[in-house]
């Protein structure tokens, strides 16, 4: 006789004879089976949108800090101008024009220094085209080849050395004199723009570049220490690029912006409580005064921008 164990309906186990001498015993075994859940698409488009307001959130956060270091660091220290009563959606609009006029900044610097804008081109496209081979670290995956964790070392100190050396150029003296408004007095407005409008297109591609080159380097399959500090220096090198060129292209996008403007050289430039801030231009010196006058006091006659003015007066 041989036993046989069957299942039964509740799920255990039978014993089962059988008259077949020395037949081994067969044992069944049945096992539970998960069900395979449905995805809802209702959550799943409800992530979506999540993650698409975020990343929107962030981005408009980010350009209006980007308006605020322009304006408040950048435009108004420059000019000499009091702290004018703006609110965020000002800044908000201040770092949409700063971000549009960038093209304008590329186009004159190249029509100074045409290399410039190669060479800032080449610094955008280098981390651009090496994403395309940048792969994370798999956790538990296969390890890494030497050949691979080369690259890897090689793309680490490609990165350190883009973050030093921008933080080198903007911490540098003849950056800080070149963005001396007050050599306008000496050398005139015009030879003062020239020197000014190449430092603002460096730091304008250093922006540019600054993002492929975050994004690279977060992509690096380094080991833990090395990847730490990679991405700490590039987390810190991004912040610096951003606060120093947002000085600069805010400084660019106040002497573009068109205002309003008298019959005189005297320009509209926003308001301080419940009062108008009026610039009067000196033709002799071509220092900025500024003013606060009532509202009903002072006549619109026109637009123009203070580069505008400032060139007319140095003829």
């Amino acid at each position: 006789m041989s036993s046989q164990s069957k299942p039964s309906k509740d799920g255990s186990l039978q014993t089962v004879r059988k008259d077949v001498s020395g037949e081994p015993p067969v044992r069944y075994i049945s096992r539970p089976v998960r069900a395979a859940q449905t995805p809802d698409p209702l959550s799943d488009f409800l992530r979506l949108v999540g993650f698409i307001a975020t990343i929107l959130v962030i981005s408009l956060l980010l350009v209006a800090v980007i308006g605020l270091i322009g304006v408040r660091l950048g435009f108004e220290p420059s000019i000499g101008l009091p702290t004018r009563s703006m609110g965020w959606s000002d800044f908000l609009i201040n770092g949409f024009e700063m971000t549009r006029t960038l093209p304008d900044v590329i186009t004159l610097v190249g029509n100074q220094q045409i290399l410039l804008p190669v060479l800032g081109f080449m610094l955008i496209g280098t981390p651009a085209a090496l994403l395309v081979i940048a792969r994370p670290r798999v956790p538990g995956g296969p390890a890494l080849s030497a050949q691979v964790q080369g690259l890897a070392l090689a793309g680490s100190l490609f990165s350190t050395l883009f973050y030093v050396g921008s933080a080198i150029w903007l911490a540098g003296p003849w950056r800080t004199e070149g963005l001396d408004s007050s050599r306008i007095v000496t050398d005139g407005y015009a030879s003062w723009f020239e020197s000014f409008i190449l430092i603002c297109g460096v730091d304008a591609f250093l922006l540019c570049a600054m993002v492929p080159w975050l994004v690279f380097a977060f992509r690096l399959p380094l080991f833990r220490e090395l990847q730490f500090a990679t991405r700490a220096i590039a987390l810190v090198g991004s912040i610096f690029i951003l606060f120093g060129a947002s000085i600069t292209i805010g400084l660019h996008n106040g002497l573009m912006k068109p205002r309003l403007i008298d019959d005189s050289n005297s320009v509209f430039a926003g308001t301080v409580g419940d009062d108008l801030l009026v610039v009067e231009l000196d033709q002799v010196t071509w220092r900025a005064s500024y003013v606060f006058i009532e509202a009903d006091s002072f006549r619109f006659q026109g637009m123009s921008s203070f580069d505008r003015l400032l060139r007319s007066d140095s003829r």
